[in-house]
């Protein structure tokens, strides 16, 4: 499905179920964890799609992006815990996860697309890791300390590419470019002047 044609609705529900859902259940066992001051560990499951996203995903992969940021952003806030983070990238795992989706999408996400969107992760994640195999590999890799958890080694030439692209985006000397002066952009499509403050 197009960005364009995928409704407030179906944005919300993915939202609630991918983000809300981790932040709740923060909110529920983060205050007891602090409390106690035993080591812990939170470990929050992104997907590969938040790093390498797939046609007709968008609201899928921008909520498991967020949730790579919401692992660091923990991360940063629990340095002087005894409690660990860690945030799961897997890629196809053999779940129900495309019934699941079907059962509950909202009303203007059941139609012939979403149900064929549907049956072709099915078909995907028929042949993805055995649920049990990726939990005991996540338990091992929280053992060694790893905060980025993946399980499928096939992503890695198109993550070294994202990775090398972010990096040469990165300017060497920014002195020169913070020193000039900010001119106005100009909106094409609808003609405003935008600025921007420092």
């Amino acid at each position: 499905m197009a960005i364009e044609d995928v409704t407030d609705a179906v944005w919300r529900w993915i939202w609630e179920v991918n983000v809300m859902g981790t932040v709740y259940g923060l909110r529920a066992c983060l205050p007891g964890m602090k409390q106690r001051g035993r080591p812990g560990h939170v470990l929050i499951t992104s997907s590969i799609a938040a790093l390498a996203p797939k046609l007709g995903l968008a609201p899928y992969a921008v909520t498991k992006a967020g949730l790579v940021g919401l692992a660091e952003s923990l991360r940063t806030e629990l340095t002087s815990t005894a409690i660990g983070v860690s945030v799961l990238i897997p890629a196809a795992v053999r779940t129900e996860f495309h019934e699941t989706c079907a059962r509950h999408a909202p009303p203007d996400f059941r139609n012939e697309q979403a149900a064929q969107a549907f049956a072709d992760i099915g078909g995907v994640l028929r042949h993805g890791i055995a649920p049990n195999d990726v939990a005991r590999f996540a338990l091992e890799r929280v053992a060694e300390g790893a905060f980025y958890i993946f399980t499928h080694p096939d992503f890695r030439d198109g993550i070294t590419a994202r990775q090398n692209e972010l990096m040469s985006a990165i300017p060497r000397d920014t002195a020169l470019q913070l020193d000039r002066p900010r001119q106005p952009r100009t909106c094409s499509s609808t003609n405003r002047v935008v600025t921007r403050s420092r």
